[in-house]
């Protein structure tokens, strides 16, 4: 590729000074969350804002779980949710995988379907 002019990449390929490596997303466009903010911000009063919180904070203490959850779920964040694992792992590091994909795809159904070595030719 020596035509810089026409491609904006030099010989190895790389995008040259002033040639970006896309359009991207325009300055003008933006995302609906972006949208939704400034609306709210160019539409939403202060007043407005602490009436909803009033309100909020009323239906939580009437008893409303889900307020309650709104309510701490802003304050403190919400909690972090444990992942628990349970899986055997099979093979170790004596395992012998295949060197090419589809020996691998191969090896992988055998075990699945719990034949030991998978190299038995009895396959679809």
């Amino acid at each position: 590729m020596s035509d810089d002019e026409d491609t904006g990449r030099d010989e190895a390929g790389r995008f040259t000074t002033g040639c970006p490596g896309g359009p991207g997303r325009t300055r003008d466009e933006q995302t609906a969350a972006a949208r939704l903010k400034r609306l709210l911000a160019e539409n939403v009063s202060d007043d407005d804002l602490v009436s909803i919180i009033r309100a909020v904070v009323e239906r939580a203490q009437a008893g409303d779980e889900q307020m309650v959850k709104v309510l701490f779920d802003r304050l403190a964040g919400r909690p972090h949710q444990a992942i628990e694992v349970d899986a055997e792992v099979h093979g170790g590091e004596s395992a012998e995988l295949p060197d090419d994909y589809g020996e691998f795809c191969r090896w992988r159904g055998m075990q699945r379907l719990g034949k030991a070595g998978g190299d038995d030719d009895n396959h679809a």
